[in-house]
């Protein structure tokens, strides 16, 4: 992913929604996807991970 410009994800429908199982395989799709292309220290692979901490403590 060389796209300097790319818009931090946000997985708002599936979240907002109640499915959180949904969420989370948005969230981590994104971050695979974020860490292969703009390395695991990237502010939006942080973003994303932090979601993904979200959504665990919200399922617990």
């Amino acid at each position: 992913m060389t796209n300097q410009h790319a818009q931090p994800i946000t997985i708002n429908s599936a979240d907002s929604n109640g499915d959180l199982a949904g969420a989370k395989a948005y969230y981590e799709q994104a971050l695979a996807i974020l860490e292969e292309g703009l390395g695991l220290e990237h502010p939006y692979s942080k973003i994303v991970r932090n979601n993904l901490r979200g959504l665990d403590e919200a399922a617990a």
